[in-house]
């Protein structure tokens, strides 16, 4: 089965591409990235520090975040992955 096939959201009758949020403070790095999975019918989105990819998170709701757990902000890539991970649980109802 080809990757897309596999990679692919079914909302209702229609397909939707992945979203992907790519964190690193490496510009290089970063765009590499945002190529690689642009030409794989991803929606790639790019941070360049936790604080953006929190407030990207929050906005463009990722299906997916490849993050720099080696950020330069002391201990943020740790810190951002536990924070990522609280924003995206589901939340028990009540």
């Amino acid at each position: 089965m080809p990757i897309m096939k596999k990679c692919s959201i079914i909302e209702g009758m229609a397909e939707k591409k992945p979203r992907l949020l790519v964190v690193d403070d490496e510009k290089d790095q970063r765009e590499s990235f945002k190529n690689y999975f642009s030409r794989r019918n991803f929606l790639v989105f790019t941070a360049i520090s936790a604080e953006e990819a929190l407030a990207s998170i929050k906005e463009n709701k990722p299906d997916l975040v490849m993050l720099d757990l080696k950020l330069p902000e002391k201990r943020m890539g740790w810190m951002s992955c536990a924070r990522c991970a609280a924003m995206t649980r589901p939340r028990k109802s009540r």
